[in-house]
């Protein structure tokens, strides 16, 4: 992830390169982060004239600083969704992770009500 350490050439700004779509799933993902780490690269992000993806790592830094009852209530939550059976009802549950920046969360559940959708279509 050393690419935000530099700044990003004039005809890479505001351009999600593959190099800093590694950077960002990274970010966004790796669990052994420190919350610092992922500010830094929302500021690489921000600089590099791509604030959306910035705006995302900062939910996700808030993410980890959460207080631990809010932290145990999304994964009840989490819990809930995958003994759903309704596809629909997981895919909002995704969605709404995705907008905390939980996004590792929201592709388990899409990943699940995909599945889910599957089975349905077998069974007919």
């Amino acid at each position: 992830m050393a690419w935000f350490k530099k700044s990003p050439p004039v005809a890479d700004y505001g351009v999600m390169t593959p190099k800093r779509m590694v950077a960002y799933k990274t970010l966004m993902t790796l669990q052994s982060l420190k919350t610092e780490e992922i500010i830094k690269g929302a500021e690489a992000f921000e600089k590099a004239g791509l604030p959306e993806y910035g705006r995302m790592l900062r939910k996700r830094a808030d993410l980890k600083n959460a207080p631990k009852d809010v932290r145990e209530q999304r994964k009840a939550i989490l819990r809930e969704l995958l003994k759903s059976s309704d596809p629909d009802e997981v895919d909002e549950g995704a969605d709404a992770f995705d907008k905390i920046g939980a996004t590792v969360a929201a592709d388990q559940l899409r990943a699940y009500a995909r599945g889910l959708r599957t089975k349905k279509q077998v069974k007919g």
